[in-house]
């Protein structure tokens, strides 16, 4: 398992980002998915020796389209074992009866046609933020530097990253539902016509 830290401004004080990626080889491929972790610690700078507290935790998944399409794998089953909400994942963006890779979103398929750097997709499964930590700008933050964060610590592009919207406390508040999907839109991300799944386009890299 490899572990790397980056340090990222949040407002006043200073966080450290703990980036640890499950150790699937990139390379095999029958490594098509691998499963990421990220932490973000906080330390006051007036007490540098204070314990460091959780204040975000990501958990994702990096999955290869261009390693399918190498080895001419169906992406579909290789979604479909993983899991259920990537089996919903990839039917909202792909439509297997017309292409197995042609997306079916206009403004998706636009963008790879334009010439996006890869296929490859970062789906962010999870975003857990305790209720004290909410609205300081930390998931704010780390979306927007995500882009980087997954290049330089695995290595690889990605054309885009998926989540889907869901409430961490309550899944069926509107309120809730709204302020997720105005924060993914200020972080650039596009909603997948009338579902809850966002996605962005990561063609432009965010140095």
């Amino acid at each position: 398992m490899e572990e790397k830290y980056y340090e990222l401004e949040v407002g006043t004080k200073k966080s450290y980002l703990l980036d640890v990626a499950k150790n699937n080889d990139l390379d095999d491929e029958f490594d098509l998915i691998t499963d990421v972790w990220m932490e973000l610690f906080e330390r006051t700078e007036d007490d540098p020796d204070s314990e460091d507290t959780v204040v975000l935790k990501l958990w994702g998944k990096l999955i290869s389209m261009v390693g399918c399409m190498n080895e001419e794998i169906d992406p579909f089953g290789v979604f479909d074992e993983d899991s259920q909400e990537l089996c919903d994942l990839y039917k909202t963006m792909f439509d297997p009866k017309v292409d197995l890779y042609q997306p079916v979103d206009p403004e998706h398929k636009e963008l790879l046609d334009e010439g996006a750097p890869s296929y490859n997709i970062f789906y962010i499964r999870d975003i857990e933020v305790p209720k004290e930590y909410r609205g300081k700008g930390f998931a704010t933050t780390v979306l927007k530097f995500l882009t980087k964060l997954v290049r330089d610590s695995l290595g690889y592009d990605v054309s885009f990253i998926v989540l889907q919207a869901i409430p961490q406390d309550k899944e069926d508040d509107p309120m809730l539902q709204e302020k997720l999907y105005s924060l993914y839109k200020r972080c650039g991300f596009i909603q997948y016509g009338d579902t809850n799944f966002f996605y962005k386009n990561t063609s432009f890299r965010e140095d």
